[in-house]
């Protein structure tokens, strides 16, 4: 009987060896066509491990932008010409932006644009969104790649981008090189990019906010809060926290916490220049601006632009907004000085 119930001991205790060994198999392979995906794009890491290290965050902000200056000119895609990447010559007058005023442009259609030295680069609408670059001195175009370009942003020498032929994964091109690689195989919906980390809104967690190097390492969840808007501010990130009614919410990544500074209900959080713009969706969504002293956690704002607005950019010249009335009507509001 004895040596009965020890061989059956046994036999179990083989099985449960032969299982783990067989899920192990099975991690690794996929583990390995991970590889394959990073390492067939160059440049990008081998694996995504999650870091417990401190990110720092500064003045060193970035974030997508269909409105470029140049110093001399207003480079956007133009919705009047189904996104035509137009030029205006600088100063850009207040009000409505008229194709009137177009002094040249590049006959492409592109959702998302970035500008790096004279190179221009953006999503080719006649192309499915590919990369493509033109020279705006020779007008000299390339195809880079055949992504689905979306939210382009330059960040240095590199272009950060979510790939929407590829769940929205998000992808590094490097000018200097020319190499092409995936930065982390999370889903990823709006982000920016703060001293050489990428903070994003991951899609494939409930949309809460994590941060990965450019590079693909020290990938961290930064809070277990649901936001789509957030900046950094004073080397704290601010974000609306639509787990809590997009209250108005801080993380310091010094210590990890995040507080409540002010009841309101906003969206599109941007900062330029240390200056706060957000949209209150509690005053038919005018555009605000906003002081804000973390140390006394002292938040005041007031209107801004009074118009119904569905989407704003804020640049270092003042901003471009559309009005839910017309949403073919770019208009622009100058500040006081850039």
């Amino acid at each position: 009987m004895n040596k009965k119930i020890s061989y059956l001991i046994i036999c179990m205790t083989l099985t449960i060896l032969v299982g783990c060994n067989a899920d192990n198999t099975n991690s690794n392979n996929s583990n390995s066509t991970e590889k394959n995906i990073l390492s067939s794009t160059s440049g990008s890491n081998d694996s995504e491990k999650d870091s417990s290290s401190k990110i720092e965050l500064t003045d060193d902000l970035s974030y997508y932008s269909p409105f470029i200056f140049n110093g001399t000119d207003l480079i956007f895609s133009n919705p009047e010409e189904n996104n035509r990447i137009s030029i205006i010559p600088d100063p850009i007058k207040p009000n409505i932006l008229e194709s009137k005023l177009i002094t040249d442009f590049a006959d492409y259609s592109a959702d998302s644009i970035a500008l790096i030295k004279d190179t221009l680069y953006f999503s080719n609408g006649s192309e499915n969104n590919s990369l493509c670059s033109i020279d705006i001195n020779t007008k000299d175009y390339k195809k880079i790649n055949t992504h689905s370009i979306n939210n382009l942003t330059n960040y240095k020498d590199k272009l950060v981008y979510t790939n929407k032929s590829s769940n929205n994964r998000l992808f590094v091109f490097d000018t200097s090189s020319s190499e092409t690689y995936q930065v982390t195989s999370d889903s990823v919906g709006y982000f920016i990019i703060n001293n050489n980390y990428i903070i994003y809104q991951n899609l494939s967690d409930n949309s809460k906010i994590y941060s990965i190097k450019i590079d693909g390492s020290e990938r961290q969840k930064l809070t277990d809060y649901t936001s789509s808007s957030f900046t950094s501010y004073d080397n704290e990130l601010l974000f609306f926290n639509s787990s809590d009614n997009n209250n108005l919410y801080s993380f310091d990544p010094s210590t990890s916490n995040c507080k409540r500074l002010c009841i309101m209900n906003g969206s599109q959080i941007q900062n330029i220049n240390n200056s706060l713009y957000f949209i209150n969706q509690d005053d038919y969504n005018y555009i605000y601006s906003m002081t804000l002293d973390l140390e006394k956690g002292s938040v005041k704002y007031s209107p801004e632009i009074k118009e119904n607005v569905n989407k704003y950019y804020a640049t270092a010249a003042g901003i471009f907004y559309e009005s839910s009335l017309n949403v073919n009507n770019i208009k622009f509001k100058e500040f006081q000085s850039k």
